[in-house]
């Protein structure tokens, strides 16, 4: 089976899950076509050139337009045309809701049923969140309009169906495929180099939150229970830190900064910095910290918590959208209710005070990762799917 896949982001954020599925098909299928139309963000900079040759290196046909206009979608036609003899199936990735994506999703609706192939339709995003109730029943009308003539629409999960069924859509059309993670890029690592980045020892006890750095991220209430766990230990914890690192500096780090003047300035470590070697820095904390406030209007499922799991860190997550369906609590971490610091508290201080209950959860999670949102089960499922679409073949 041939397949093509057509998304307007790729390698960072939501474009980071396209990739991975895109990779993953790739190892099931000797052919694989990708259509890449780069949304505003990503013709700012060079990472969709990177990645766009990174797919290429690895045998993916790619047909990228680098023109930004308010008409590029359009272009999509006849690239579809093109390939409509050379492909069995089409994959529209919706990581935005843009009128550059719907229209794009109407045309491709339009053209599968009329060079008669099967369409997949992914959906990233949730964008009521960021509108008026207003405009919700206009949205929720075009996200059903969409749908129509779509053989499946895939959601990345349980949480998000749940979402999709609210808004309407046909029950039969969603299927839920995790996000997947390269379990030979994630794995558990010996490197210390970001320990001695921030200059503190092996022995010592690390937490990490790694992520963008935004209100709905909730990192002060992280920051208020780190300064509630290290107040009540001796010597005020001296061997205790936090380690915040994000590469946007918005106005939001200004009260990330007011807030860490609280704490022993020594104890918290602020890295204003896109991370290059992310596995070997999850490999380096203790245990991953995600307190979110409330799910991101375009993720269900934070890619960082299954990222560390697969590197056997323990987390501790706010347990919000999809959270749950990746950290079981008790077994390779704990859930905490949003804005809540003192459960936080609590959850760190089970952790550093019991090293074999770390390394079980560490193992516990990788397991899960290993069995359930690894690269190749993933894109076995999805391939599944495929399958279905063209009556098993």
């Amino acid at each position: 089976m041939i397949v093509c896949h057509i998304t307007s982001t790729l390698g960072t954020g939501v474009g980071n899950t396209v990739t991975r599925l895109i990779s993953g098909v790739k190892m099931l299928y000797p052919k694989v076509y990708l259509i890449y139309l780069p949304c505003r963000e990503d013709m700012k900079c060079d990472r969709y050139n990177l990645t766009a040759k990174k797919l290429s290196d690895h045998n993916l046909y790619v047909e990228r337009k680098d023109i930004f206009d308010k008409t590029y979608s359009l272009k999509i036609a006849p690239l579809i045309l093109r390939l409509r003899n050379k492909v069995d199936l089409f994959h529209c990735h919706i990581t935005t809701f843009g009128m550059s994506n719907i229209l794009r999703a109407f045309i491709m609706g339009i053209l599968s049923r009329m060079i008669g192939k099967p369409l997949f339709l992914s959906f990233y995003i949730f964008p009521e969140s960021s509108l008026s109730r207003c405009a919700h029943p206009v949205i929720h009308f075009l996200l059903k309009l969409l749908t129509l003539p779509v053989n499946e629409v895939i959601t990345p999960s349980h949480f998000s169906k749940k979402r999709l069924l609210e808004i309407g859509i046909n029950a039969q059309k969603i299927v839920v495929i995790h996000p997947a993670i390269n379990t030979e890029v994630y794995k558990p690592m010996a490197d210390t180099f970001f320990r001695s980045k921030l200059n503190i020892s092996d022995k010592d006890f690390l937490i990490l939150y790694l992520g963008a750095l935004r209100p709905d991220k909730g990192i002060e209430y992280l920051i208020e229970a780190f300064h509630e766990l290290i107040s009540g230990m001796s010597e005020n914890g001296k061997d205790l830190f936090l380690a915040i690192v994000g590469g946007n500096k918005s106005i939001y780090v200004k009260k990330i900064m007011k807030s860490i003047g609280r704490v022993s300035a020594g104890n918290v470590k602020l890295l204003l910095e896109h991370i290059k070697d992310v596995p070997s820095v999850l490999s380096s904390s203790d245990v991953v910290v995600l307190p979110l406030i409330n799910c991101d209007a375009t993720v269900s499922i934070p890619i960082v918590l299954l990222e560390s799991l697969a590197t056997g860190r323990p987390v501790i997550a706010s347990n919000v959208g999809g959270a749950s369906e990746v950290v079981k609590d008790g077994v390779n971490g704990f859930l905490v209710r949003p804005c809540c610091a003192e459960e936080i508290t609590t959850a760190l201080l089970k952790l550093k005070n019991d090293s074999s209950l770390r390394e079980g959860m560490g193992k516990n999670g990788r397991q899960i990762i290993l069995e359930q949102f690894s690269l190749p089960v993933v894109s076995m499922k999805l391939s599944q799917e495929y399958k279905k679409s063209k009556g098993g073949k």
